[in-house]
């Protein structure tokens, strides 16, 4: 980590916090306060930092070029209450006299490991601007193509759950009222009509029962729609889960790449991208992936060992080739991505019109049930 001289020099202020500044891509970027008097941390607990949020405050500050503690505040008054008291407690710490590199890996703000190793590399080679720039592009990349993977099913969901309300509908309210008719008339029924209306008799019959499963499908639903909860859904279907399995193998090729690149050691490296990770079942692998490897055997056997998915595992062979290894893994990652767009592009292609067709063919059976024995009626009277 290259140094300057003091910010602030002889003409600083009386008071006024001066000390080196941290190189930043080779440019003077951050100022790091470093203070002669000891320094005690206020015990007063806040919000652990978000990942995202604290890397964009860090990411504008280095472009900004303007001291660390007033970034900080700056970007604070436009987050939300729970990232703001965080980004100031860390700008307080830092206006204290606490060293950069100390304050942001202070237990105290929480930073989520990945970030703390993060920038510690990027602190370590200079290219911490670019490091969290390459961060915050993975984050946004991968959250764009989670949210398609789950629109891509959430849609045809809601057309089954609007559809089922529907016909449900007409099942406990408007059948019946076809049933007194087809009574009063003493008409022969044809066997759909009859299935219709045993149908109907019994969802009367379970009519509490089937509005609190509505209820709770449709909460279920928006969940869904506004929360993390497809995407592992997903990835525990053999024929729909290849777009989700390929985003996490982008997200997981996405985050490792950085630290390799910055040459951190594997086992750390890989630790700290597991704790990233918003897959889980990839997640517990690539932890025990950490705690396997420890230079023994290649990165291959220990990844193959702990049941590591082949599609990343054969990507270790290259572990040898240092900041290469991470090139390769940036290559993939922008391959796994393509491949999760491609495979929600084709869910979706199949899926929506299986679902028309489903819904359709119910709801169209159900009313042709229901008039069959109308028109034998008006046949017969005519």
């Amino acid at each position: 980590m290259a140094r300057s001289h003091p910010a602030g020099g002889s003409g600083s202020q009386p008071g006024s916090h001066t000390g080196p500044a941290l190189r930043v891509d080779g440019h003077q970027r951050i100022a790091s306060v470093v203070g002669d008097s000891t320094v005690t941390e206020s015990p007063t607990p806040r919000q652990p930092l978000d990942a995202v949020t604290a890397a964009e405050a860090l990411q504008r500050t280095v472009r900004a070029g303007v001291p660390l503690a007033t970034g900080l505040r700056a970007y604070a008054e436009e987050c939300p209450a729970a990232s703001r008291n965080g980004l100031i407690g860390l700008a307080e710490t830092v206006e204290s006299g606490v060293p950069v590199e100390t304050a942001l890996e202070s237990p105290r703000h929480a930073l989520p490991p990945y970030l703390a190793a993060l920038i510690r590399a990027g602190l370590e080679t200079g290219q911490l601007g670019t490091m969290l720039e390459e961060f915050l592009r993975q984050q946004r990349r991968g959250r764009r193509v989670g949210q398609q993977l789950s629109l891509d099913l959430i849609y045809p969901l809601f057309v089954i759950y609007f559809s089922a309300a529907i016909g449900l509908l007409m099942l406990i309210f408007v059948v019946p009222m076809f049933t007194s008719i087809f009574e009063d008339f003493g008409l022969t029924l044809p066997s759909l009509t009859d299935s219709m209306i045993q149908l109907s008799r019994l969802a009367v019959y379970l009519q509490i029962p089937i509005a609190v499963g509505m209820l709770v499908s449709g909460g279920l639903l928006i969940l869904m729609l506004a929360g993390q909860v497809v995407l592992p859904m997903l990835d525990r279907s053999r024929w729909l889960g290849g777009g989700a399995r390929a985003a996490s193998y982008s997200e997981f090729c996405s985050l490792l790449a950085p630290l390799v690149e910055a040459q951190q050691s594997l086992p750390r490296a890989l630790d700290a991208c597991a704790r990233a990770l918003s897959h889980s079942r990839l997640r517990t692998k690539a932890l025990l992936l950490s705690q396997k490897f420890d230079g023994s055997q290649s990165l291959e056997d220990a990844a193959d060992e702990v049941g590591m998915p082949v599609e990343l595992a054969h990507l270790f062979r290259w572990e040898q080739r240092g900041a290469a290894f991470g090139q390769i893994l940036r290559s993939w990652a922008d391959l796994f991505t393509l491949a999760a767009e491609g495979r929600s592009r084709v869910m979706l292609a199949w899926i929506s019109p299986v679902v028309v067709v489903v819904v359709g063919v119910f709801i169209g059976l159900l009313i042709l049930s229901l008039f069959l024995p109308l028109i034998r009626l008006t046949n017969s009277l005519s």
